[in-house]
């Protein structure tokens, strides 16, 4: 089976489990792709080393953790997801 990529530029990816394994993967697969992606988890360090990873991409990351409504709700407030 062949793999599809799709261009993600200008859209936005909210990814849960942002911090490590499949989740981490996946956010880092996505900004490759070229999206910005929101990244929720519970982890504030590993959420920081994945934001800054992401960065260095080229792309935009926002880590929230999710057990901070505070830190969730501006993500929903600008439309993401």
């Amino acid at each position: 089976m062949d793999s599809v990529v799709l261009p993600l530029s200008g859209r936005v990816a909210v990814v849960t489990g942002a911090s490590s394994g499949l989740g981490r993967a996946t956010a880092i697969a996505l900004a490759a792709s070229g999206a910005d992606v929101a990244l929720l988890a519970r982890s504030p360090v590993d959420l920081e080393a994945a934001r800054a990873e992401i960065e260095t991409m080229g792309r935009s990351a926002t880590p929230g953790l999710v057990l901070n409504e505070a830190i969730v709700s501006p993500l929903l407030e600008k439309g993401w997801p």
